[in-house]
């Protein structure tokens, strides 16, 4: 697969090639998954995956086009996303697959680990909004999926929040209800949802966010996502968590099997990985 000078001078690609060349230093984990993101790119072709540059870029451009910090001494400031924030998103999203019956996203799973105070909240509730509006899926589903309503609120809290402040969201048709985000021109919805969810039937999701996997005592909530994505053409499972100490949870058996993936002794071309170790 070729490379264009326009995609070698992005952020997303230069921040692999610094990092492949240690100006910026990273753990062994974001190397392995530098590593592994050019090995996707010396495969692709044989393999039927190629590079949409312009999806890639249109993520990252939602974000700081669109949205602004709502909290601290950012706030009202546009959402400035950093250069691995940038090449996360652009790897979920600009990978494509070539199918019989038109391209698709390559990437259905995606596993972050990162440390507390990195924004991970603010991005997948950003995430979030774009699935409504951008991805251009009629009846589109986001669920934050957590141990407990409370916790995916502070994702659902974040993603109103975003709306509330922004005329331009509000104008594309945003409304933010009590229990949902809604995106009017596209009949889809954002909600929260908890092991304690009063229901969690008639799911039928698109995008879902588990939230804080590490302190999921176990996969029923993530399973019962996955399970309602079944029908959906490109369906997206994006799991995030800041680290955690129990060693024999479902989370810590997750990130075994990533480990494994970027280690070469299992192979996933649809998995995208950054665990943030040092």
């Amino acid at each position: 697969m070729i490379i264009t000078p326009q995609q070698k001078k992005s952020i997303p690609f230069q921040y692999a090639h610094d990092v492949l060349n240690g100006k910026i230093i990273v753990g062994k984990r974001i190397l392995q998954a530098i590593n592994r993101f050019y090995k996707w790119i010396d495969e692709a072709d044989d393999k039927g995956f190629y590079l949409d540059h312009k999806k890639g870029m249109m993520k990252i451009n939602f974000f700081e086009n669109l949205l602004k910090h709502t909290k601290g001494k950012s706030a009202g400031k546009p959402f400035l996303l950093t250069p691995y924030q940038k090449f996360t998103l652009y790897n979920v999203f600009a990978w494509m697959q070539k199918t019989p019956s038109g391209p698709i996203r390559r990437v259905n799973n995606v596993y972050e680990k990162i440390g507390k105070k990195n924004g991970k909240t603010a991005v997948m509730a950003g995430l979030g909004l774009d699935h409504l509006s951008f991805e251009l899926e009629p009846g589109a589903e986001c669920y934050v999926g957590a141990t407990k309503e409370d916790q995916a609120k502070i994702c659902f809290n974040q993603a109103a929040e975003f709306v509330n402040i922004s005329k331009t969201l509000q104008q594309l048709g945003f409304q933010v209800l009590q229990r949902e985000i809604k995106f009017k021109p596209s009949n889809s919805f954002l909600k929260p949802l908890g092991g304690d969810s009063k229901t969690q039937d008639g799911i039928n999701s698109s995008l879902s966010i588990i939230d804080e996997y590490h302190a999921h005592p176990n996969d029923g909530v993530k399973e019962n996502l996955e399970s309602s994505m079944a029908s959906r053409k490109q369906p997206l499972i994006y799991t995030i968590t800041t680290a955690g100490t129990n060693i024999f949870s479902v989370c810590k058996n997750f990130e075994d099997a990533c480990i494994n993936i970027l280690d070469g002794l299992l192979e996933d071309d649809h998995f995208f990985i950054m665990i943030h170790d040092l």
